[in-house]
């Protein structure tokens, strides 16, 4: 920082800029490329100056306190040497422990600012678009995202688009599962485990809270649905059998 300015580079472009009063960042952008100038990007590169200060300093300290001349010198100059290095690693590590405690603390308020945001609509829509299946588009939606200011990790876009996509298409395959029971119009309990286990295999339980919703079952009382519907399916299994065996329709 000098006077009342800010150095700050672009992470995107490399843009180099001097930025008046912090307090006016938030409407700033890149002149170059649009990417937002965030407080936390500041702050960022405001810290990786201080480590770097840092480390100048120390082997400034180290060239100054070698003596130098007769065999005693260089061997008191070796240990100065070896102390120094152990004194520059050991704030080296405590400046890296507390700056990724800190990175992590705001990378999580980061992510939950961007989670209540409006921009956070571009992964919801994203996701249930069928621009998810075409090629080089999740590379064009972070780079989006970044020059609207959000500089997330593209793995944890991909992340945030998987679960909305996963999201959707639970919420779709509910209603249609929900619909097709409804449109079944059971008239007793085996009638609606009947129509469920139609609908979805008895092993797989993903979609079991449709079938409790019919039932009126807590989610607390599932495991005895699940092995309700386990009960229900073999008893149905041997009757078809026996059916079979009886009309004498029995593979062989």
């Amino acid at each position: 920082m000098s006077g009342y300015k800010y150095d700050w580079t672009c992470p995107n472009c490399g843009t180099y800029l001097q930025l008046k009063m912090r307090v006016t960042q938030t409407k700033r952008k890149c002149p170059h490329c649009g990417f937002r100038v965030t407080p936390e990007e500041i702050d960022r590169q405001a810290w990786y100056r201080g480590v770097g200060c840092l480390i100048i300093i120390g082997l400034v300290w180290l060239l100054c306190t070698v003596p130098a001349g007769t065999i005693a010198g260089l061997f008191q100059g070796l240990i100065y040497f070896i102390v120094g290095l152990a004194v520059i690693a050991v704030i080296a590590f405590v400046v890296y422990v507390s700056y990724k405690v800190y990175d992590n603390r705001r990378s999580e308020s980061k992510k939950s600012e961007f989670l209540d945001s409006s921009d956070y609509g571009l992964i919801r829509d994203f996701a249930r678009s069928e621009m998810i299946y075409e090629e080089g588009t999740h590379e064009k939606l972070h780079t989006l995202l970044q020059q609207r200011g959000w500089d997330l990790p593209a793995d944890e876009i991909n992340s945030l688009v998987e679960k909305e996509s996963e999201d959707f298409f639970r919420g779709e395959q509910t209603k249609w599962i929900t619909d097709q029971i409804g449109g079944k119009n059971p008239t007793n309990r085996d009638a609606y485990i009947s129509a469920y286990i139609e609908l979805s295999h008895p092993h797989e339980d993903e979609y079991i809270h449709v079938l409790a919703g019919f039932l009126k079952v807590a989610e607390s009382d599932y495991p005895k649905l699940r092995e309700e519907i386990t009960r229900f399916t073999t008893r149905a299994e041997l009757g078809e059998f026996e059916r079979k065996l009886r009309d004498g329709t029995l593979e062989k």
